[in-house]
């Protein structure tokens, strides 16, 4: 869904401009996108100090540059709490709302990303790019409310969602049902759990988290799509097999 509104052509030309601002920068050319969190994700002074320190550590650790952009609506504490984190030099990026459209050319531009992955759009066309994504996971703006996540797992778990300790999804029942009937109309939308998006994509080897020195998995590119499609056209091109007489 993230891929539906992406135009290749579109893309490819907001990716030159950024290569050519990013140029003057010492490969590999990291970009760190910063912004104050979408959906029920917030970046808070804590999270903003944590994820400047890791990203020094990685650009420390592959070389090259640092370019941090920020979004529109980041709050000036938060920007201090990531920038005295970092500690040594970086380029700064500044996004005004009019950027936000090009953000994916950026990403595509850079020879690395650090994400937050808080939009799933931008961890598609980083992934699909082939590029080292690195992210950090922002802290929802309930886990700090006594009983929400309680509330919302019993949310989940009416709603159909939720496994089984094998890790296989419970049954659905009539609440579930109902909620999926409603759903097909356009009359009810469950939250994205981005979650499980992040544990797929760590799964493929196609992200690691930067809190997490564990060795990433090997390398699935996303290329689903393009595999069924070829199995697709290979079966439409077989001949019948005839019949016995």
């Amino acid at each position: 869904a993230p891929l539906a509104g992406l135009d290749s052509e579109r893309l490819e030309e907001s990716a030159r401009r950024w290569r050519e601002r990013l140029g003057a920068g010492e490969e590999p050319r990291t970009v760190l996108l910063a912004g104050p969190g979408k959906g029920a994700y917030r970046l808070d002074e804590a999270s903003a100090a944590k994820l400047g320190a890791l990203a020094a550590a990685k650009v420390a650790q592959t070389g090259g540059s640092l370019w941090v952009a920020f979004e529109p609506g980041l709050a000036d504490e938060l920007r201090r709490s990531l920038s005295s984190a970092i500690g040594s030099s970086f380029e700064t990026i500044e996004l005004d709302a009019g950027d936000m459209d090009g953000v994916d050319g950026l990403l595509v531009a850079a020879d690395r990303c650090i994400l937050t992955g808080d939009d799933p759009r931008h961890l598609a066309t980083a992934c699909l790019a082939g590029k080292p994504v690195d992210m950090l996971e922002l802290p929802r703006w309930h886990d700090s409310v006594p009983g929400a996540r309680q509330v919302i797992q019993l949310f989940t778990l009416l709603a159909g969602g939720g496994t089984s300790y094998r890790g296989t999804p419970h049954q659905q029942h009539l609440v579930a049902r109902g909620l999926d009937h409603l759903t097909t109309r356009g009359l009810f939308h469950l939250p994205r759990d981005l979650t499980r998006l992040h544990r797929a994509l760590v799964a493929r080897g196609l992200m690691s988290r930067l809190d997490d020195d564990r060795t990433m998995a090997s390398r699935k590119p996303l290329n689903d799509l393009d595999i069924t499609i070829e199995r697709i056209r290979r079966l439409m091109s077989e001949a019948p097999a005839t019949a016995p007489s």
